[in-house]
C-alpha cells in the first residue's frame, strides 16, 4: 500500500455497490513489460439482487499515455494536455435465487413445526463479458499512437494529434460473452416451518441467496398423526442466461435478465424467479410398504384362512353325502 491509494465509494448496503480507484504513486518505477496484477475478491450479501436480475461488477484501467508529464510521473491521467487511454471493460454478471419450502396437507393446509434438513452444492453462474475494439465509422473511441494499441474516447486536438493514429478513423467495441459455473459446497442447515408453513432457506445461510445446483431436501419430523415423508426431494436448479443487455448500475434490477428453470417434487419457480417446494404430509397410519413384512403376514393370514374356507366346504360336502 506504499506504491498506490485505493479509494472507496459506496457500500454493500447501497444498490448500486461499492466503487473502488487504484492510482498508482510512481508508475515510473517499473519496467516495461512488468506486470501488474490487481487482485480483488467480492460475494453476494443479503441485500444481492435476487430472482431474475443479476449483480454486474465492472473493471476497466485508465492510465496516461505521458508518463514523464512534469516529470514525475504521480498525477492523476487526464490533467491538461494529457491524454487518457483506457482499456475495454470487463463485466461479470452473477446471479443468485431463493428457495422457499412450503408444508401443506392433502387439504392443502399450511403445517407450522415441521423440521426439515437441507444440504446440496450450487453452481455461481456467471456471465463474463469482454470487448474488442474494432474499426467503426460511427465508434465512440480513437486509436492511439502506442504499443501495444490503446485507445481513448478523448477527440484528438492541434496540440495532441500527433500522438493519434489517425485523426479520422474511429472504433467501437465488440462484446463476447462467457458463461463460468463455480461449485459451491453448502453445508447443511436446519428449519422449522413458520405458522404460514413455509422455510425461506435463504435466511438460514450466510449470504442470504442461492445459485443454481442441487439441493436436497429431508424431513426430519411431522406433526402428530401426520405420516413423515418417506424420502428425501432432489430439487434441481439451473440458471440460463441470454445475451448481454444495457448493464444499468443505477438501476441494478433492470439488468441482464436469467431465467430459472427446476426439477424436482412439488418445485416449480415463479415469474420473480424465486422457487417454492411444496411438501405434501398426509393424516392416518402408514400402510404397510410392498414385499415388506406387513405385507407377508397377510399373505399367509389368507392362504390359511382360503385353505381353512376350502377344508371346511369339503367336509360339509362329505357330510351331505353320507
Amino acid at each position: 500500500d506504499t506504491d498506490y491509494t485505493l479509494t472507496t465509494t459506496g457500500s454493500s448496503n447501497d444498490a448500486n455497490g461499492t466503487a473502488m480507484e487504484i492510482v498508482f504513486k510512481n508508475f515510473k518505477q517499473y519496467t516495461a513489460g512488468d506486470a501488474v496484477v490487481i487482485t480483488y475478491s467480492a460475494k453476494l450479501t443479503s441485500s444481492a439482487i435476487i430472482g431474475t436480475s443479476g449483480n454486474p461488477n465492472e473493471v476497466y484501467l485508465e492510465y496516461s499515455n505521458n508518463p514523464n508529464k512534469e516529470g514525475t510521473g504521480e498525477d492523476k491521467p487526464g490533467t491538461n494536455d494529457d491524454v487518457t487511454g483506457e482499456t475495454p471493460k470487463d463485466t461479470v454478471i452473477t446471479y443468485s435465487t431463493n428457495l422457499k419450502i412450503k408444508k401443506v396437507d392433502a387439504e392443502n393446509k399450511a403445517l407450522e413445526g415441521v423440521k426439515f434438513t437441507i444440504s446440496g452444492y450450487g453452481k455461481n453462474e456467471k456471465a463474463t463479458y469482454t470487448e474488442d475494439f474494432v474499426e467503426d465509422t460511427n465508434g465512440e473511441y480513437w486509436k492511439l499512437n502506442t504499443t501495444p494499441a490503446t485507445y481513448t474516447k478523448i477527440a484528438p486536438t492541434t496540440l495532441t494529434a500527433g500522438k493519434y493514429a489517425s485523426e479520422t478513423t474511429k472504433y467501437n467495441l465488440v462484446v463476447k460473452k462467457n458463461n463460468e459455473s463455480i461449485n459451491v459446497e453448502y453445508a447443511a442447515v436446519q428449519g422449522t416451518t413458520d405458522k404460514d408453513g413455509l422455510i425461506d432457506i435463504g435466511k438460514l445461510i450466510a449470504d442470504g441467496s442461492l445459485p443454481a445446483g442441487t439441493y436436497v431436501i429431508h424431513e426430519d419430523s411431522t406433526l402428530t398423526g401426520y405420516n413423515i415423508l418417506d424420502h428425501d426431494i432432489i430439487v434441481n436448479v439451473t440458471a440460463e442466461v441470454g445475451e448481454k443487455a444495457d448493464i444499468d448500475f443505477e438501476n441494478p434490477d433492470k439488468t441482464t435478465k436469467v431465467t430459472w428453470k427446476v426439477e424436482g417434487e412439488g418445485a416449480k419457480v415463479d415469474d420473480n424467479g424465486m422457487i417454492t417446494i411444496s411438501v405434501i404430509n398426509n393424516r392416518g397410519a402408514i400402510l404397510p410398504s410392498t414385499g415388506g413384512i406387513g405385507t407377508t403376514i397377510l399373505y399367509v393370514v389368507g392362504g390359511i384362512l382360503v385353505i381353512g374356507g376350502a377344508a371346511a366346504i369339503l367336509i360339509k360336502r362329505k357330510k351331505d353325502a353320507e
